[in-house]
C-alpha cells in the first residue's frame, strides 16, 4: 500500500511539473519598450487634442466652444461612433464646454477624421490653428 501511495504521489508531482513547464513556455514575456501610441482610447484622444487645448489657452478662449464632427448634429445623435468622438473630445478639452451647434459660438473645434474640412466647415468661420490629424480651431469672421 505504501508503494502504491508513493508511486501515485510521484506521478502527480511529475504531471504538475510538466504542466507548469508548458505554461511557462507558452506565456509571452512582457514588452520592455512602451508603445509609442497609447492603447487607451482616452489617452490617445487627449494626445491628439493637446495642440488644440494649447491653442485655446493661447487665444484666451472663454465660454463654450462649438463642435463640428464628421456628421451634422442631427445625424451624429444616431451614430454611436460619432457620439463617442464627441464625448472623447469634450473630455479632452475640459474645462471648455463643447456645443454641438457651432453657430452659437465664436470659436469652433473641428474634429474631422473621415471627411474633408471643405465639406464640413461652417460658413463665416476661418481656420486659426490646424493642429493636425483633422483637428482644427476655427474663429468666426463674420458677425
Amino acid at each position: 500500500m505504501r508503494l502504491w501511495l508513493t508511486t501515485t504521489l510521484l506521478v502527480l508531482v511529475a504531471c504538475c511539473g510538466i504542466n507548469l513547464a508548458h505554461t511557462a513556455r507558452r506565456t509571452l514575456p512582457q514588452p520592455r519598450v512602451p508603445a509609442a501610441e497609447p492603447a487607451n482610447n482616452v489617452l490617445r484622444h487627449e494626445r491628439r487634442f493637446a495642440a488644440v487645448v494649447a491653442a485655446l489657452r493661447a487665444h484666451d478662449v472663454r465660454g463654450p466652444v462649438g463642435y463640428v464632427g464628421d456628421l451634422p448634429p442631427a445625424a451624429m445623435r444616431g451614430d454611436t461612433a460619432a457620439m463617442e468622438q464627441y464625448f472623447l473630445s469634450q473630455f479632452a478639452v475640459a474645462p471648455w464646454i463643447l456645443d454641438a451647434d457651432p453657430g452659437r459660438s465664436a470659436w469652433v473645434l473641428a474634429n474631422l477624421q473621415r471627411t474633408r474640412p471643405a465639406d464640413r466647415l461652417p460658413a463665416g468661420y476661418a481656420v486659426v490653428e490646424d493642429c493636425g490629424g483633422g483637428v482644427l480651431l476655427l474663429r468666426r469672421t463674420a458677425p
